[in-house]
């Protein structure tokens, strides 16, 4: 897998983390793709403590157009940087 910063973030922090076996959308894993999807969630802890944002983020996988997938291949958003209300 690879990941790198989004070009168009949505966020302070926004990173993709792209599996390198082709898999056009969430909805089209098999029962062997299993692994893989385990091993993207598993990454993201370890990548979430790198960019100093363990202690929160979201994690958005858009699932076909309708969704805002704008690229045919499964990858996950790890989003953080936004302020709480009692910050502002």
């Amino acid at each position: 897998m690879i990941a790198f910063y989004d070009i168009k973030p949505k966020a302070k922090v926004h990173v993709l983390l792209v599996p390198k076996k082709h898999i056009k959308s969430l909805a089209d894993t098999t029962p062997e793709d299993k692994e893989i999807i385990g091993q993207l969630l598993g990454r993201v802890r370890s990548l979430a403590e790198k960019l100093g944002i363990a202690e929160g983020f979201n994690i958005v996988i858009n699932n076909g157009v309708q969704a805002g997938q704008a690229i045919p291949h499964l990858h996950l958003h790890i989003l953080s940087g936004w302020k709480y209300r009692d910050e502002l």
